[in-house]
Protein backbone atom coordinates (compact mmCIF):
# COMPACT_ATOMS: atom_id res chain seq x y z
CA UNK A 1 0.00 0.00 0.00
CA UNK A 2 1.40 3.40 -0.80
CA UNK A 3 2.16 6.44 1.57
CA UNK A 4 -0.34 8.18 -0.21
CA UNK A 5 -3.06 5.56 -0.11
CA UNK A 6 -2.27 5.17 3.58
CA UNK A 7 -2.65 8.90 4.25
CA UNK A 8 -6.50 8.40 2.50
CA UNK A 9 -6.96 5.87 5.05
CA UNK A 10 -6.05 7.55 8.25
CA UNK A 11 -7.91 10.56 7.26
CA UNK A 12 -11.32 9.71 5.90
CA UNK A 13 -13.82 9.71 8.52
CA UNK A 14 -16.33 6.73 8.88
CA UNK A 15 -19.46 6.77 7.32
CA UNK A 16 -22.16 9.38 9.49
CA UNK A 17 -24.79 8.28 11.44
CA UNK A 18 -28.07 9.70 11.60
CA UNK A 19 -30.16 10.38 15.11
CA UNK A 20 -31.44 6.80 16.06
CA UNK A 21 -34.93 5.82 15.93
CA UNK A 22 -36.82 4.89 18.70
CA UNK A 23 -35.66 1.19 18.18
CA UNK A 24 -33.94 -1.27 20.40
CA UNK A 25 -36.14 -4.41 20.01
CA UNK A 26 -36.41 -6.55 16.68
CA UNK A 27 -40.39 -5.36 16.15
CA UNK A 28 -39.32 -2.01 16.03
CA UNK A 29 -36.70 -2.37 13.52
CA UNK A 30 -39.10 -4.69 11.46
CA UNK A 31 -41.65 -1.83 11.36
CA UNK A 32 -38.29 0.50 10.18
CA UNK A 33 -37.44 -1.95 7.71
CA UNK A 34 -40.72 -2.23 5.78
CA UNK A 35 -39.25 0.97 4.53
CA UNK A 36 -36.45 -0.40 2.52
CA UNK A 37 -37.75 -1.46 -1.21
CA UNK A 38 -36.36 -4.71 -3.10
CA UNK A 39 -35.81 -2.25 -6.28
CA UNK A 40 -33.18 -0.22 -4.40
CA UNK A 41 -29.58 -0.61 -5.14
CA UNK A 42 -26.36 -0.44 -2.58
CA UNK A 43 -26.39 3.41 -3.05
CA UNK A 44 -30.28 3.71 -2.05
CA UNK A 45 -29.80 1.08 0.47
CA UNK A 46 -26.95 3.25 2.74
CA UNK A 47 -28.65 6.18 2.54
CA UNK A 48 -31.32 4.83 4.59
CA UNK A 49 -28.80 3.02 6.77
CA UNK A 50 -27.11 5.89 7.23
CA UNK A 51 -30.53 8.47 7.76
CA UNK A 52 -31.62 5.48 10.69
CA UNK A 53 -29.10 3.07 12.37
CA UNK A 54 -28.04 4.38 15.99
CA UNK A 55 -25.83 7.25 16.26
CA UNK A 56 -24.21 5.17 19.41
CA UNK A 57 -22.65 2.52 17.16
CA UNK A 58 -18.91 2.54 16.62
CA UNK A 59 -19.15 0.21 13.73
CA UNK A 60 -18.74 1.12 9.73
CA UNK A 61 -22.10 0.87 7.55
CA UNK A 62 -21.04 -2.55 6.64
CA UNK A 63 -19.80 -5.05 9.10
CA UNK A 64 -19.62 -8.09 6.70
CA UNK A 65 -20.55 -9.31 2.90
CA UNK A 66 -19.65 -11.80 0.22
CA UNK A 67 -21.37 -14.47 -1.32
CA UNK A 68 -21.97 -18.29 -0.51
CA UNK A 69 -22.90 -20.74 -3.07
CA UNK A 70 -24.89 -23.94 -2.14
CA UNK A 71 -24.06 -27.26 -4.20
CA UNK A 72 -24.01 -26.43 -7.69
CA UNK A 73 -26.13 -23.47 -7.74
CA UNK A 74 -25.84 -19.74 -8.62
CA UNK A 75 -23.82 -17.64 -5.65
CA UNK A 76 -25.70 -15.71 -3.28
CA UNK A 77 -24.50 -12.17 -2.87
CA UNK A 78 -25.30 -10.52 0.58
CA UNK A 79 -24.43 -7.96 2.97
CA UNK A 80 -24.90 -7.17 7.06
CA UNK A 81 -25.56 -3.57 8.25
CA UNK A 82 -25.30 -2.88 12.15
CA UNK A 83 -28.87 -1.60 13.30
CA UNK A 84 -27.94 -0.64 16.74
CA UNK A 85 -26.16 -2.80 19.34
CA UNK A 86 -27.98 -5.73 19.28
CA UNK A 87 -29.48 -5.85 15.68
CA UNK A 88 -28.13 -6.23 12.00
CA UNK A 89 -30.57 -5.55 8.73
CA UNK A 90 -29.44 -8.76 6.44
CA UNK A 91 -29.98 -8.60 2.57
CA UNK A 92 -29.60 -10.77 -0.19
CA UNK A 93 -29.42 -9.68 -2.89
CA UNK A 94 -30.40 -10.61 -6.69
CA UNK A 95 -26.67 -10.27 -8.02
CA UNK A 96 -23.65 -9.11 -7.81
CA UNK A 97 -24.68 -6.02 -9.44
CA UNK A 98 -26.33 -5.30 -5.82
CA UNK A 99 -29.11 -3.47 -7.91
CA UNK A 100 -31.93 -5.20 -6.32
CA UNK A 101 -32.56 -6.84 -3.14
CA UNK A 102 -34.11 -10.30 -2.88
CA UNK A 103 -34.34 -10.04 0.80
CA UNK A 104 -34.26 -7.65 3.72
CA UNK A 105 -35.02 -8.75 6.83
CA UNK A 106 -33.31 -7.56 10.83
CA UNK A 107 -31.45 -10.36 12.36
CA UNK A 108 -29.65 -10.36 15.92
CA UNK A 109 -28.58 -12.11 18.69
CA UNK A 110 -31.76 -12.35 20.30
CA UNK A 111 -33.00 -14.75 17.68
CA UNK A 112 -30.47 -17.51 19.25
CA UNK A 113 -31.78 -16.70 23.05
CA UNK A 114 -32.54 -20.04 23.01
CA UNK A 115 -28.69 -21.70 22.74
CA UNK A 116 -27.16 -19.02 25.23
CA UNK A 117 -28.18 -18.15 29.13
CA UNK A 118 -30.04 -15.22 29.56
CA UNK A 119 -28.07 -13.90 32.05
CA UNK A 120 -25.12 -13.80 29.20
CA UNK A 121 -27.14 -12.29 26.18
CA UNK A 122 -26.10 -8.50 26.54
CA UNK A 123 -22.49 -9.42 27.14
CA UNK A 124 -22.62 -12.04 23.89
CA UNK A 125 -24.10 -9.32 21.98
CA UNK A 126 -21.25 -7.12 23.27
CA UNK A 127 -18.55 -9.75 22.46
CA UNK A 128 -20.24 -9.95 18.93
CA UNK A 129 -19.98 -6.08 18.18
CA UNK A 130 -16.07 -6.70 18.77
CA UNK A 131 -13.31 -6.56 16.08
CA UNK A 132 -12.92 -9.53 14.05
CA UNK A 133 -9.02 -8.60 13.49
CA UNK A 134 -9.69 -9.64 9.65
CA UNK A 135 -9.13 -6.27 8.62
CA UNK A 136 -6.62 -4.44 10.09
CA UNK A 137 -8.61 -0.79 9.16
CA UNK A 138 -11.93 -1.62 11.45
CA UNK A 139 -10.16 -2.34 14.69
CA UNK A 140 -12.94 -0.68 16.87
CA UNK A 141 -11.16 0.26 20.56
CA UNK A 142 -14.83 1.32 22.11
CA UNK A 143 -16.43 -1.51 21.26
CA UNK A 144 -13.64 -3.76 22.87
CA UNK A 145 -13.52 -1.42 26.25
CA UNK A 146 -17.49 -2.05 26.39
CA UNK A 147 -17.27 -5.59 26.22
CA UNK A 148 -14.44 -5.95 28.17
CA UNK A 149 -16.05 -3.40 31.05
CA UNK A 150 -18.97 -5.19 30.89
CA UNK A 151 -17.43 -8.63 31.83
CA UNK A 152 -15.55 -7.51 34.13
CA UNK A 153 -18.82 -6.41 35.87
CA UNK A 154 -19.91 -10.17 36.01
CA UNK A 155 -17.05 -11.04 38.09
CA UNK A 156 -16.32 -14.81 37.97
CA UNK A 157 -19.39 -15.03 35.81
CA UNK A 158 -17.43 -13.38 32.77
CA UNK A 159 -15.63 -17.21 31.75
CA UNK A 160 -19.22 -19.02 31.80
CA UNK A 161 -19.78 -15.66 29.66
CA UNK A 162 -17.17 -16.51 27.16
CA UNK A 163 -17.56 -19.72 26.93
CA UNK A 164 -21.38 -19.43 26.31
CA UNK A 165 -20.49 -16.83 23.35
CA UNK A 166 -17.75 -19.20 22.13
CA UNK A 167 -19.61 -22.48 22.65
CA UNK A 168 -22.14 -20.89 19.99
CA UNK A 169 -20.01 -19.82 17.83
CA UNK A 170 -18.99 -23.52 17.27
CA UNK A 171 -22.25 -24.93 17.44
CA UNK A 172 -23.46 -22.26 14.75
CA UNK A 173 -24.35 -23.91 11.22
CA UNK A 174 -22.18 -21.95 8.22
CA UNK A 175 -25.35 -20.24 7.37
CA UNK A 176 -25.73 -18.54 11.19
CA UNK A 177 -22.00 -17.75 10.86
CA UNK A 178 -22.93 -15.32 8.09
CA UNK A 179 -25.91 -14.16 8.79
CA UNK A 180 -25.01 -13.23 12.80
CA UNK A 181 -21.52 -12.34 11.79
CA UNK A 182 -20.64 -15.31 14.69
CA UNK A 183 -16.63 -15.42 15.29
CA UNK A 184 -14.93 -16.83 18.27
CA UNK A 185 -11.93 -14.87 17.72
CA UNK A 186 -13.38 -11.90 18.55
CA UNK A 187 -12.82 -13.03 21.94
CA UNK A 188 -9.21 -12.74 22.07
CA UNK A 189 -8.37 -9.03 22.23
CA UNK A 190 -11.16 -8.97 25.16
CA UNK A 191 -9.43 -12.03 27.27
CA UNK A 192 -6.12 -10.27 26.70
CA UNK A 193 -7.27 -6.78 27.97
CA UNK A 194 -9.74 -8.81 30.98
CA UNK A 195 -7.61 -11.37 32.55
CA UNK A 196 -4.03 -11.12 34.09
CA UNK A 197 -1.73 -14.19 34.03
CA UNK A 198 1.86 -14.51 36.34
CA UNK A 199 4.37 -13.89 33.43
CA UNK A 200 1.85 -11.85 31.67
CA UNK A 201 -0.61 -13.39 28.95
CA UNK A 202 0.74 -15.26 25.31
CA UNK A 203 0.05 -13.62 22.42
CA UNK A 204 -2.41 -14.85 19.98
CA UNK A 205 -2.11 -17.05 17.31
CA UNK A 206 -1.63 -14.78 14.65
CA UNK A 207 -1.52 -15.05 10.90
CA UNK A 208 -0.31 -12.84 8.02
CA UNK A 209 2.14 -10.59 9.89
CA UNK A 210 5.44 -10.72 9.92
CA UNK A 211 5.47 -8.56 13.17
CA UNK A 212 7.94 -10.02 16.13
CA UNK A 213 6.59 -10.28 19.85
CA UNK A 214 9.07 -7.66 20.97
CA UNK A 215 10.21 -8.26 25.21
CA UNK A 216 7.33 -8.97 27.81
CA UNK A 217 8.47 -6.16 29.55
CA UNK A 218 7.48 -3.52 26.83
CA UNK A 219 4.33 -5.39 25.51
CA UNK A 220 3.17 -7.69 28.00
CA UNK A 221 -0.11 -8.10 25.92
CA UNK A 222 0.77 -8.18 22.23
CA UNK A 223 -0.34 -7.74 19.82
CA UNK A 224 -2.41 -5.31 22.23
CA UNK A 225 -1.03 -2.72 24.31
CA UNK A 226 -2.90 -0.05 26.72
CA UNK A 227 -1.69 3.11 26.56
CA UNK A 228 -3.85 4.95 29.63
CA UNK A 229 -6.43 1.87 29.16
CA UNK A 230 -6.62 3.02 25.81
CA UNK A 231 -6.75 -0.35 23.74
CA UNK A 232 -4.74 -0.45 20.74
CA UNK A 233 -4.06 -3.46 18.38
CA UNK A 234 -0.52 -3.50 15.87
CA UNK A 235 -1.46 -6.65 14.29
CA UNK A 236 -4.27 -8.43 12.84
CA UNK A 237 -5.42 -11.66 11.62
CA UNK A 238 -5.74 -13.61 14.49
CA UNK A 239 -6.68 -16.81 11.73
CA UNK A 240 -6.81 -20.74 13.27
CA UNK A 241 -3.53 -22.09 13.67
CA UNK A 242 -4.77 -25.53 12.54
CA UNK A 243 -7.29 -28.35 12.86
CA UNK A 244 -8.54 -27.94 16.67
CA UNK A 245 -7.78 -24.51 16.84
CA UNK A 246 -9.92 -23.35 19.68
CA UNK A 247 -10.19 -19.54 20.85
CA UNK A 248 -11.07 -20.53 24.44
CA UNK A 249 -8.03 -22.23 25.15
CA UNK A 250 -6.04 -19.00 25.09
CA UNK A 251 -7.71 -18.78 28.71
CA UNK A 252 -6.23 -20.79 31.55
CA UNK A 253 -7.40 -21.88 34.65
CA UNK A 254 -5.37 -19.72 36.64
CA UNK A 255 -6.13 -16.33 34.80
CA UNK A 256 -7.69 -13.97 36.95
CA UNK A 257 -9.95 -10.88 35.93
CA UNK A 258 -8.22 -7.24 36.00
CA UNK A 259 -8.72 -5.39 39.28
CA UNK A 260 -10.75 -2.60 37.77
CA UNK A 261 -12.37 -2.00 34.60
CA UNK A 262 -10.33 0.03 31.88
CA UNK A 263 -11.09 3.85 31.76
CA UNK A 264 -9.12 5.77 29.68
CA UNK A 265 -7.36 8.50 31.42
CA UNK A 266 -6.75 10.78 28.00
CA UNK A 267 -8.56 10.76 24.58
CA UNK A 268 -7.10 8.59 22.11
CA UNK A 269 -5.18 11.32 20.22
CA UNK A 270 -3.00 11.67 23.21
CA UNK A 271 -2.78 8.26 23.96
CA UNK A 272 -1.02 7.22 20.38
CA UNK A 273 1.17 10.08 20.61
CA UNK A 274 1.90 8.84 24.15
CA UNK A 275 2.37 5.26 22.73
CA UNK A 276 4.50 6.41 19.53
CA UNK A 277 7.12 8.16 21.13
CA UNK A 278 7.85 5.78 24.10
CA UNK A 279 10.30 3.06 24.30
CA UNK A 280 7.66 0.58 23.94
CA UNK A 281 7.20 1.75 20.59
CA UNK A 282 11.10 1.37 19.85
CA UNK A 283 10.97 -2.10 21.01
CA UNK A 284 7.98 -3.05 18.76
CA UNK A 285 10.23 -1.49 15.62
CA UNK A 286 13.40 -2.71 16.67
CA UNK A 287 11.68 -6.41 17.35
CA UNK A 288 13.78 -8.95 15.63
CA UNK A 289 14.32 -12.52 15.52
CA UNK A 290 16.11 -15.74 13.77
CA UNK A 291 13.21 -15.57 10.93
CA UNK A 292 12.45 -11.52 10.42
CA UNK A 293 14.56 -8.48 10.53
CA UNK A 294 13.12 -5.20 12.30
CA UNK A 295 10.81 -3.46 10.44
CA UNK A 296 11.91 -1.29 7.51
CA UNK A 297 11.09 2.04 7.33
CA UNK A 298 8.18 1.53 5.07
CA UNK A 299 6.67 -1.19 7.59
CA UNK A 300 7.45 1.15 11.13
CA UNK A 301 5.42 3.78 8.94
CA UNK A 302 2.06 1.53 8.03
CA UNK A 303 2.47 0.67 12.30
CA UNK A 304 2.18 4.09 12.93
CA UNK A 305 -0.70 4.85 10.63
CA UNK A 306 -2.36 2.31 11.97
CA UNK A 307 -2.63 2.89 15.56
CA UNK A 308 -3.33 6.55 14.79
CA UNK A 309 -5.98 5.60 12.45
CA UNK A 310 -7.56 3.34 15.22
CA UNK A 311 -7.30 6.54 17.59
CA UNK A 312 -9.52 8.27 15.08
CA UNK A 313 -11.83 5.69 14.66
CA UNK A 314 -12.54 5.47 18.48
CA UNK A 315 -13.84 9.00 18.30
CA UNK A 316 -15.30 9.57 14.74
CA UNK A 317 -18.47 10.55 16.46
CA UNK A 318 -17.03 13.90 17.65
CA UNK A 319 -13.93 14.97 15.17
CA UNK A 320 -13.90 14.69 11.69
CA UNK A 321 -10.07 15.30 10.29
CA UNK A 322 -9.69 18.07 8.26
CA UNK A 323 -8.67 16.70 4.19
CA UNK A 324 -5.16 16.45 3.35
CA UNK A 325 -3.61 20.17 1.84
CA UNK A 326 0.16 20.58 1.04
CA UNK A 327 2.18 21.61 3.43
CA UNK A 328 3.83 25.36 3.00
CA UNK A 329 6.79 23.52 3.63
CA UNK A 330 7.57 21.10 0.82
CA UNK A 331 9.92 19.16 2.88
CA UNK A 332 8.06 18.47 5.03
CA UNK A 333 5.55 14.88 5.39
CA UNK A 334 2.35 15.82 4.04
CA UNK A 335 0.74 13.05 6.24
CA UNK A 336 2.87 14.66 9.58
CA UNK A 337 1.89 18.27 9.05
CA UNK A 338 -2.05 16.94 8.59
CA UNK A 339 -1.43 14.85 11.79
CA UNK A 340 -0.10 17.49 13.84
CA UNK A 341 -2.89 19.51 12.79
CA UNK A 342 -5.18 16.64 14.09
CA UNK A 343 -3.09 16.46 17.39
CA UNK A 344 -3.72 19.96 18.26
CA UNK A 345 -7.37 20.14 16.97
CA UNK A 346 -8.59 17.20 19.16
CA UNK A 347 -6.51 18.46 22.16
CA UNK A 348 -8.61 21.85 21.79
CA UNK A 349 -12.21 19.86 22.14
CA UNK A 350 -11.33 18.49 25.93
CA UNK A 351 -12.45 14.66 24.68
CA UNK A 352 -12.69 12.26 27.20
CA UNK A 353 -14.11 8.75 28.50
CA UNK A 354 -17.48 8.71 30.27
CA UNK A 355 -17.63 5.38 32.05
CA UNK A 356 -21.49 6.13 32.28
CA UNK A 357 -21.75 5.88 28.53
CA UNK A 358 -18.85 3.77 27.87
CA UNK A 359 -17.98 5.98 25.31
CA UNK A 360 -15.53 9.19 24.67
CA UNK A 361 -17.44 12.67 25.49
CA UNK A 362 -16.74 15.84 24.74
CA UNK A 363 -16.32 18.59 27.51
CA UNK A 364 -15.70 21.19 25.46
Amino acid sequence: MTPARLLLLLLLPAAACGSPPAASDPLDWKAKVREVRLDWDRVRLEEWLARNRSRDLRLPLQAGGGSFRRGIGPSTEYDRFPLDEAFDLFVVWNDRSRKGLRSAEVVGLPDLSSRIPAEFLEVAAKLNRCPSGLNVWDFNSVQVLRAVNALHGLGDRARPALKAYHGLCRSASWEERIRYGLEEFRILPVIQLLYVREGGMPPFALGGSPLVPPQKDAWPLFPMILEKDNPFIVVTGYFSTGPGSNAMEHLEAGDVVRPAPLAPSVDPVQAVEELTFSPRWEALINATDDHHPKQTREGAQSLLWLVRREALHAIDHLYTPPPPEDPADCCKDPSEVAWRRIVDEVRALGIRWDASRQDFVRSR
